[in-house]
């Protein structure tokens, strides 16, 4: 749900899966994110790995899109049509999709999993996706997968904060650090927060690739 500056409340849009999973199941996680600007998108999830994968995903500003349980018809070795659904499929800002699997490791090697991808990948079209990935917890970056857990935790709009931030950064002509403009925004953590989502949008970027703090130096994204 998305709070508007007028404290009205909107809705996030409907999940795109396409196929019906339990909301609740006893030993097994299940879980929503609302993703996007404004009242966002919702996202449905089976495992942990996949909401960590998809924070990811979503804080990876070249996919401008990002659906989950794609189906996927195919043809099994045994003549047979099958449905192979994707955890996601994702686009990117030039129009490539990639089909994406989520898999714990210790997983790839039962029930033929990765010979299963081989098949499918081989029959699948750029109608469908450009691309078919498996993405394990072994391609996570410990840093990424930090930085976008901290990156959505503050997505909620903080108008007076976030005006306050853009102005702070607007005359930035090098690397400043996350807790000197924090000082000169004047509103403590509410200032840091709105910085954050100044990094979300990459109207700042980090000047490291190393896990966001107060330390953190960030120079405005137009110097790159």
């Amino acid at each position: 749900m998305y709070f508007t500056p007028t404290g009205g409340a909107v809705l996030a849009e409907t999940a795109r899966a396409m196929r019906e999973f339990a909301t609740a199941s006893k030993g097994h996680f299940t879980g929503q994110l609302t993703v996007g600007i404004g009242s966002g998108q919702l996202i449905h999830l089976e495992s942990h790995l996949e909401m960590q994968a998809a924070l990811v995903l979503v804080m990876r500003k070249e996919f401008v899109e990002i659906e989950e349980q794609v189906a996927f018809e195919w043809w099994g070795e045994d003549g047979n049509p099958r449905t192979h659904y994707f955890d996601f499929r994702v686009t990117s800002k030039v129009g490539t999709r990639a089909a994406i699997a989520v898999k714990p490791s210790r997983r790839l090697n039962k029930k033929n999993f990765l010979a299963e991808m081989v098949l499918i990948a081989g029959q699948m079209t750029s109608s469908f996706a450009d691309d078919v990935r498996v993405v394990t917890e072994q391609h996570l970056d410990p840093v990424d997968l930090y930085n976008a857990e901290l990156l959505y935790g503050v997505r909620a709009a903080d108008v007076e904060a976030d005006q306050a931030a853009e102005k702070a950064v607007s005359s930035l002509l090098g690397a400043v650090s996350l807790e000197q403009l924090t000082q000169s925004i004047g509103l403590g953590a509410r200032g840091f927060r709105a910085l954050l989502r100044l990094i979300a949008a990459q109207r700042v970027l980090p000047a490291l690739g190393e896990r966001i703090t107060k330390n953190t130096l960030i120079y405005p994204a137009r110097a790159n």
